[in-house]
């Protein structure tokens, strides 16, 4: 989209009205590798709902399970090991975002960094912040819904 072009861009966010940057607003992360979460993040992803394609990340200090479910398609689990982490949730994302912020990183492992379920989750290279992406959670709907 920006071929050619090389910007810095400062994002900073709002927290109870005081601002504050990206890279503190997060308590936990985990560290993973690129290709491992983005293959089973396309996998699942097939087992979403084509209105959202939601999927779920279940994060805790030592894996990452990547899950969907669709009553017309199916569901799908995948377990991917982390490298290390800190913290644990249970959050809803959409694939196809997921899908595109794992493909602009080209470092070999990358941090998820989050706070909660209903909070964004900050996905960037571990070994620098020049690229950062921002996911807003989605919904979850439970086993009744």
């Amino acid at each position: 989209m920006f071929d050619g072009f090389n910007f810095n861009l400062n994002l900073c966010c709002i927290w109870d009205g005081v601002p504050c940057p990206l890279h503190r607003i997060a308590d936990g992360r985990t560290v993973v590798s690129r290709d491992r979460i983005l293959s089973a993040t396309r996998r699942v992803a097939l087992f979403s709902n084509p209105k959202n394609h939601s999927i779920c990340l279940e994060i805790d200090t030592e894996q990452i399970q990547v899950s969907a479910r669709a009553p017309e398609l199916g569901e799908a689990h995948e377990t991917v090991p982390v490298a290390s982490g800190n913290g644990s949730v249970t959050i809803g994302l959409d694939a196809r975002l997921l899908v595109q912020a794992l493909s602009h990183i080209q470092s070999e492992s990358l941090a998820i960094e989050f706070i909660g379920e209903s909070t964004p989750v900050l996905i960037k290279p571990v070994s620098e912040d020049e690229y950062i992406s921002l996911i807003m959670p989605m919904h979850l709907e439970g086993p009744s819904e």
